[in-house]
């Protein structure tokens, strides 16, 4: 269905060509995490995810266009499995979404946008790890596959752009 030329497009980020796939892609993938969830809320949220995660992070590591959608059968599989665990290992009803909720006393915004700002500041393979790590939940061995870099390095780069968001987002006394 989708020939090099459109992954191409997808790997330049091309904002038409992954509406198209967006919105090709995200009924299959939805009935696929209701089969693989038992609840539809957590299945309608895990498929935005893996979308989401699969354009902005898995369609690098795509080789050929007709390989794309055996490639997104492949993550939502693992991304589905892994929310699953993450689901029974908190003890949440599976058609519950986990939230979080900022404090009261926190203006979210502003820190959301000083956030941005400071991760603006990384290096491209150092905001990939921060995503990869903190936002997909992958270990340090995976990130080291998905990018391509020795495990060490992963650790490495982990740190430094703890560093730079530490030294970007400084603490507000009370």
């Amino acid at each position: 269905m989708y020939d090099d030329a459109f992954l191409g497009r997808l790997k330049a980020r091309d904002p038409d060509a992954q509406g198209m796939f967006y919105a090709a892609e995200l009924p299959l993938v939805r009935r696929a995490c209701q089969r693989l969830l038992d609840g539809a809320t957590l299945a309608d949220q895990t498929a935005q995810d893996v979308l989401d995660d699969f354009l902005f992070i898995h369609v690098d590591n795509v080789r050929l266009g007709r390989a794309l959608r055996g490639q997104l059968r492949g993550w939502t599989r693992t991304h589905c499995r892994r929310a699953r665990r993450i689901h029974r290992r908190l003890g949440e009803d599976h058609g519950a979404p986990i939230t979080v909720a900022p404090a009261p006393d926190i203006e979210f915004p502003q820190h959301l946008e000083r956030l941005h700002r400071a991760l603006e500041q990384l290096t491209e393979q150092q905001r990939r790890v921060v995503r990869l790590h903190f936002f997909v939940g992958l270990d340090n061995a995976e990130i080291a596959r998905q990018i391509g870099v020795s495990r060490p390095r992963v650790t490495q780069l982990t740190a430094r752009a703890l560093e730079r968001l530490r030294a970007a987002l400084p603490t507000e006394e009370v």
